[in-house]
């Protein structure tokens, strides 16, 4: 999350996370996924940071053009947004900073307006092609990467997609970027081929994810990366239950499902998974008010997992379509639980389902 700055600062700032404090310097000078390098006022030697130790950097000449772009993007308004942001690399004088930033942000746009417009996904994918074209070693290198593969995922193309997570997982090893990244290149890619079809191997690559994110939370003392890991680790093994769902085996799911609901250990996240998942289990059974009563128990007792929320509301108006032959009230609510997916969760797959609805 980047923050904006309501005026133009002389200084650059690099937010540590290890400190609250900002260490203020003179400029920045690079960000790569190596280091940050910077120099302080009155020095003339560079100091480098361990890129690993940065949360963020702010800097202090954003361009108007980029901070209006930012603006707009957090209102949604995509067209805008990518206008702004290209406007604030134009020129002379423009920092590199600027190039990179601007297009991450114009990627993250292109990404999120594909939710209505198929086609913007491709635009996402082409901005992030040009970044790291532009910008190698940039400290976003597994951000934009994983962003890429997610694009491809969203735009049906599948194949690209794999084989991008395949070398997120690579690369994030061998350029030493983090093993929350091989890890989540590892759970994605497995997701993936879920959505492929791709059940025997998906089920496989699930169950090895789930082994190698345990495994490295034990080798880490950081209680942050142990929390991620373990997140991570949670979500494969509730995705080894989609795939079950998958197979039809709807008693075997449900039975995991309740063991996910009913384990102390189990994150809220997997818990919200878990309530969803059971729901489906009865909506595939054709027991519409039964998945009706788990999917609100989803919606309202782990509102706060935005993306199992929304999956939830999404699949309350799908409940409601069911049953609107027994009840005509059931059309309207269904419409009802479609906007608020629109509307709450813009940025989710279900929106982009729920939009399809309301057409």
């Amino acid at each position: 999350m980047f923050v904006l700055l309501g005026s133009i600062r002389a200084e650059d700032q690099i937010i540590r996370k290890t400190s609250a404090a900002p260490l203020r310097v003179e400029r920045v000078t690079a960000e790569t996924y190596e280091e940050v390098s910077y120099r302080q006022r009155g020095v003339s030697s560079e100091k480098k940071l361990s890129a690993d130790k940065v949360r963020e950097v702010i800097y202090g000449d954003q361009p108007a053009a980029y901070t209006q772009g930012i603006r707009f993007l957090e209102k949604m308004d995509f067209e805008n947004a990518i206008a702004s942001l290209k406007l604030s690399m134009e020129g002379s004088g423009v920092r590199d900073w600027v190039k990179t930033y601007a297009r991450l942000h114009m990627g993250r746009a292109y990404q999120l307006w594909g939710a209505s417009d198929k086609s913007k996904f491709q635009e996402a994918i082409n901005t992030y092609n040009d970044l790291l074209a532009d910008d190698p070693k940039t400290r976003f290198y597994a951000e934009v990467l994983l962003n890429m593969a997610l694009a491809h995922s969203s735009n049906g193309d599948l194949s690209n997609a794999v084989a991008t997570f395949e070398r997120l997982g690579k690369e994030a090893y061998e350029k030493k970027l983090g093993v929350v990244w091989e890890a989540r290149a590892k759970h994605e890619k497995a997701e993936a081929k879920l959505l492929a079809g791709q059940l025997d191997e998906s089920e496989r690559d699930f169950k090895s994810s789930e082994t190698f994110c345990t495994e490295q939370a034990k080798k880490t003392d950081d209680v942050v990366l142990k929390a991620e890991l373990d997140r991570l680790a949670g979500l494969d093994r509730l995705s080894q239950g989609k795939v079950l769902i998958k197979r039809k085996r709807y008693k075997q799911a449900q039975d995991f499902f309740k063991g996910v609901l009913s384990n102390s250990s189990s994150t809220l996240e997997a818990m919200a998974g878990a309530q969803n998942g059971l729901a489906e289990c009865f909506l595939a059974e054709k027991k519409v008010k039964e998945a009706q009563n788990q999917f609100a128990i989803a919606r309202v007792v782990y509102g706060a997992v935005s993306v199992e929320a929304a999956k939830a509301t999404y699949y309350l108006g799908i409940c409601c379509l069911e049953l609107k032959e027994k009840e005509p009230k059931y059309k309207m609510m269904a419409q009802t639980y479609f906007q608020e997916v629109v509307t709450l969760f813009p940025a989710t797959f279900w929106a982009k389902e729920a939009q399809k609805k309301l057409k």
